[in-house]
């Protein structure tokens, strides 16, 4: 089975002069193939852990996915 990483390039000072101490924001998502993927979360939510944030991406890629049915 493949792996897919993403590398997050993360902002942990705007959540604590926000007095979201303990938090980050995304600045950039990109996988290993250089595509960028910032798109698949808001980059204004404040996350608590990369799990959080991970469950984001997660939500954010299945929002954009299209399956369709190969015509015969």
């Amino acid at each position: 089975m493949a792996c897919w990483r993403i590398t997050a390039e993360l902002d942990r000072e705007t959540g604590e002069r926000a007095g979201a101490g303990g938090t980050f924001q995304v600045v950039g998502l990109e996988d290993d193939q250089g595509n960028d993927l910032t798109d698949l979360v808001d980059q204004g939510a404040h996350f608590h852990n990369i799990d959080e944030l991970k469950q984001a991406i997660i939500k954010g890629f299945a929002e954009q996915l299209v399956v369709t049915e190969e015509e015969d």
